[in-house]
């Protein structure tokens, strides 16, 4: 797959790479997973606090899945239900490009 941004820049996603980390959360979550997905950063972090996680996975646990190196991110994916009842995949932290990482490996 390729992503486009702007004219300048072209990004390959290695799909594999992809499937395998796809087929990895799976097995962790399930196939129940979320229609809504939530990226908690920088002041955020307490909202998993609010609410009820039904399964957690560290990103380095994740095949291929980059890790975050900021301050206060956590680096967990959680599969957590809303106060409604709503299941939400949300990811304690995110990658940065300025952290070192390629266009390819945040996009993953």
């Amino acid at each position: 797959i390729s992503l486009y941004r702007g004219n300048m820049y072209k990004y390959n996603i290695n799909m594999s790479l992809a499937k395998e980390s796809v087929h990895y959360i799976k097995s962790i979550f399930g196939e129940e997973l979320s229609d809504v997905g939530i990226i908690l950063g920088s002041g955020l972090g307490g909202f998993i606090n609010i609410v009820k996680v039904l399964k957690s996975a560290k990103y380095t646990d994740i095949p291929n899945f980059p890790h975050v190196n900021v301050f206060g991110h956590r680096g967990c994916l959680n599969l957590v239900e809303l106060d409604n009842g709503k299941k939400a995949l949300v990811l304690e932290g995110r990658c940065h490009y300025y952290e070192g990482l390629t266009p390819q490996q945040v996009t993953l």
